[in-house]
């Protein structure tokens, strides 16, 4: 069941290059992923919340995708599906079929508020009967709504990705025979000892080894180690979320390895200037730029 799904996994960031379109910066994406990968984590998640999937057309993500697999990869490639009507959605799963990845993770529709649990199953039956690969549900409450545990359990899902941060909601969906991918650092300890697969983590782009830092000192049983990372990161992800997420996230990672990471599409902005990279990545204690 947890197949590729294990350990930690990167919500990967999308850079888009200063020209008038905001273009997708495939080279810069490249550089970022292959960054990544160099620095011990187990997958890429491509085209969620950080990955600015929303501001992505169906193609663009088709595209990307598919120009991620003219080259081998030593992790593991998991595309998103996060498009406001089922038709578009059906044409992405589509599309990643052609390609291997252990899943798909696909969130709600995130205009239609008001939505039954019966319409959202129907949602994730008419997904489940397209895709190739084992689905994931992601659990957003603050950008979409919520996936109730109940609809996870009644479906042959693989499970949710979990970025509502309450762990009562995970242990329900792990209760049900469902996995876990929690999406929030400061659950690590308590989520994983509990049964949760791995992390998808949106501030290892900045600090993928302390992330995966973390993984492993809950694997060991390092419980000092574990929560003391995790208060760094819950310090670190405060000054992510005030000054942007993915915008901070662009400059943080920039300045770790030097490569572009380019702007973000309109209506999301540039991170203020008096974002001070040293100072932020301090408190993460992450190590000197490599």
């Amino acid at each position: 069941m947890h197949d590729g799904l294990a350990g930690v996994h990167v919500a990967a960031l999308t850079p888009f290059a200063r020209d008038r379109d905001r273009s997708v910066a495939t080279d810069a994406y490249l550089a970022h992923l292959r960054w990544l990968a160099s620095h011990g984590v187990d997958g890429i998640v491509c085209f969620g919340t950080n990955g600015e999937g929303p501001s992505l057309s169906v193609d663009e993500k088709a595209r990307l995708f598919e120009r991620l697999h003219d080259e081998e990869w030593p992790v593991t490639l998991i595309p998103t599906v996060g498009e406001v009507s089922l038709t578009a959605a059906l044409e992405l799963i589509r599309h990643y079929n052609e390609f291997p990845s252990p899943a798909v993770m696909v969130s709600p529709p995130h205009y239609f508020k008001q939505i039954e649990p019966g319409g959202l199953r129907d949602y994730y039956e008419r997904v489940l009967a397209e895709s190739a690969h084992p689905v994931i549900a992601y659990h957003i409450p603050s950008h979409a709504i919520a996936v109730p545990p109940e609809v996870i359990g009644d479906l042959p899902l693989w499970g949710v990705k979990d970025s509502g941060g309450d762990l009562a909601y995970a242990e329900d969906v792990l209760q049900r025979g469902r996995g876990v991918l929690l999406g929030a650092e400061p659950l690590a300890w308590d989520g994983l000892r509990k049964g949760a697969t791995g992390l998808i983590s949106g501030l290892a782009n900045a600090v993928p080894d302390r992330v995966v830092a973390l993984a492993g000192a809950v694997a060991e049983g390092d419980e000092a180690t574990a929560k003391a990372l995790q208060v760094h990161l819950a310090e670190f992800r405060s000054i992510v979320s005030r000054n942007g997420g993915p915008a901070a996230l662009k400059r943080l990672a920039e300045h770790r390895h030097g490569h572009s990471m380019g702007t973000l599409r309109p209506p999301l902005v540039d991170a203020p200037a008096d974002l001070d990279p040293e100072a932020a990545l301090a408190v993460a204690a992450a190590v000197s730029p490599a």
